[in-house]
């Protein structure tokens, strides 16, 4: 069974510094959501030319604000990751896999 598609979403307010290379990590998802809160620096054009689609949301705290960003996905299954949280290769796979494997039976998993 093909996994189901998902979608990345990271919290971010002027994180250019690694930003190119966490949105790059994540180019195997079908979307990659960044939900800004008024960054001043190449946070939003960074995110742009890796084909992200971009939301401005104040700031509400962090738990309040992932939750707005997961809300705002366009699939079922939500990745979300830090603005400085490089998706390694091997999580990559581990996610693919479990997905294709055990999607249907869970309702979502954590990643340490």
């Amino acid at each position: 069974m093909p996994r189901p598609p998902v979608s990345a979403v990271l919290i971010t307010r002027d994180a250019e510094r690694l930003l190119g290379p966490v949105l790059g990590a994540l180019r195997w998802c079908e979307e990659i959501l960044v939900v800004d809160s008024g960054s001043r620096d190449r946070t939003l054009e960074i995110a742009k030319t890796h084909g992200a689609r971009i939301l401005a949301h104040e700031f509400e705290g962090y738990g309040a604000q992932k939750a707005w960003a997961v809300s705002q996905a366009a699939h079922d299954w939500v990745l979300v990751v830090d603005g400085d949280e490089i998706v390694t290769e091997e999580l990559r796979e581990e996610i693919e896999s479990r997905l294709e494997r055990d999607a249907a039976g869970y309702a979502g998993f954590e990643v340490p």
